[in-house]
Order: C-alpha cells, then sequence, then structure tokens
C-alpha cells in the first residue's frame, strides 16, 4: 500500500470510529457482499472483468471483522510487439480478513469502510501467436473499500460499493452493487 493510500484509509476509519454510535447500529453476525465490474491495471494489462466479494463477520456496533473469498473473472488484453501481437489472459482470486466499520447516518441509511489483509492467487497465459507461456504468482497484499447502503428491513441493505486490491505490481478495483444481511437482528 503506497502512503497515499494508506493516509486516505487511516483518515476514513478515524473519521467514521469517531463519530457517534447510533443505538439502531447492529450488533452480532453480518454478510457481506460486493458484485460488479473489476478493472485490473498492470503494465500492458488493462481489462473488466465480473468480480465478486462474499465475507461473513462480528460487528459490535460500529466495529467489526471480517473474514471472506474474492474472485475475478479473466482479464484478457493484446498488445504490439515488434511486427506480432502479444495476447495476455490472467485469473485471480483469494482469501480476505480484516476490519470494517459502519456508521448509520440515518434510520435508512449508512456507510461503512473496511481495510484488511488479501492472500491472493493468480493464474494466465502469455502467447505470441508460435508459442503459449503459462505463469503462475501468489502472495500476501491489501484491500480496501467503502460503501453507502440503503437499509430496506432490519436484517437487509442494498448500496453501491467500492473495493481496491493489490496483488503484487497490480492492482484491481471493483465497482458495484454491495448488499449486507445482519443474523438475529431485531
Amino acid at each position: 500500500m503506497n502512503k497515499k493510500h494508506l493516509v486516505c484509509a487511516l483518515a476514513a476509519l478515524a473519521g467514521l470510529s469517531a463519530a457517534p454510535v447510533f443505538a439502531t447500529e447492529h450488533k452480532g453476525w453480518i454478510y457481506n457482499g460486493l458484485t460488479g465490474s473489476g478493472r485490473i491495471s498492470q503494465g500492458e494489462l488493462g481489462d473488466n472483468s465480473l468480480g465478486s466479494n462474499s465475507s461473513l463477520g462480528y460487528r459490535w456496533g460500529a466495529l467489526g471483522v471480517e473474514g471472506g473469498y474474492t474472485s475475478f473473472g479473466t482479464f484478457k488484453d493484446q498488445s504490439l510487439a515488434g511486427s506480432g501481437t502479444v495476447e495476455i489472459d490472467a485469473k485471480a482470486d483469494g482469501w480476505n480478513a480484516g476490519i470494517n466499520l459502519n456508521h448509520d447516518l440515518s434510520a435508512k441509511w449508512s456507510v461503512q469502510g473496511r481495510v484488511g489483509l488479501f492472500a491472493w492467487n493468480a493464474d494466465g497465459h502469455v502467447a505470441d501467436g508460435a508459442s503459449r507461456v503459462a505463469y503462475s504468482d501468489s502472495g500476501r497484499d491489501w484491500y480496501v473499500g467503502a460503501s453507502i447502503d440503503y437499509k430496506r428491513t432490519k436484517r437487509s441493505s442494498i448500496g453501491l460499493g467500492y473495493a481496491r486490491y493489490k496483488l503484487g505490481d497490480a492492482d484491481i478495483d471493483l465497482w458495484g452493487l454491495h448488499s449486507e444481511f445482519r443474523f438475529g437482528a431485531k
């Protein structure tokens, strides 16, 4: 995580944790999901693909912990090299564990922030027409995200979310539909 991203994430988490806790904020088990368009950027590779994260966690009012799985579809791109074309494809997935902060703005609206560790795997191919070479890589980096949600019922919310996942030299930005289900909410 570069210093700019770290400072932004820490400022967002500090702002959420300093906000007053409303009596409506949930204490207990939660499910969070984010599904939408993932955009990878790494050197010559730049493409969109469907991505999804599902996490289970526990929240003590505004503060919570989460653990889950994130998967991205296949990213594909081409670039010119000499007199030919080089084709690149990559798939990525991994496990995430971190903290999340929730702040109820009103009885119906809330914002969330999250940050944590992302243990990832990436597989793909590089082909220049005459040959095709497979590659595989893995590592541990970070993820950070935010969402704004509308509480449909006492147990469920839906909204818009964003998350950035770091995978070595690559970044994947995931924008999409965020959902939350609160177990045992009364």
